[in-house]
């Protein structure tokens, strides 16, 4: 078991057994990822198609582990609170 490990690195280890007559030989290689949350959207833009906000966005880094979702916050009209969209969110990233 290893311990300390940072967040996005790679890390590779290798294995082997032994016992009173010797050691055998080392395993290949395995490599493991410390994942870590997604990045930041760099570009983000908004456009209205037909009545509806549409936003377009390229898909940031996942940093080791796969998207699951995104969360979409609105402003609301006093200027300060923000809501999370959760209903009638369609579509595709780029």
């Amino acid at each position: 078991m290893s311990s300390g490990l940072t967040e996005g690195n790679d890390y590779k280890f290798m294995i082997r057994a032994k016992n009173i007559y010797g050691t055998g030989s080392y395993s290949s290689v395995a490599t493991i990822t410390d994942a870590s949350v997604p990045d930041s959207m760099d570009t983000v833009t908004t456009s209205v198609v037909a009545g509806e906000v549409k936003i377009v966005f390229t898909v940031p880094d996942d940093n080791g582990e796969t998207i699951t979702g995104y969360d979409i916050e609105i402003l609301q009209s006093d200027g300060t609170t923000y809501t999370e969209e959760t209903t009638e969110c369609e579509g595709s990233s780029t």
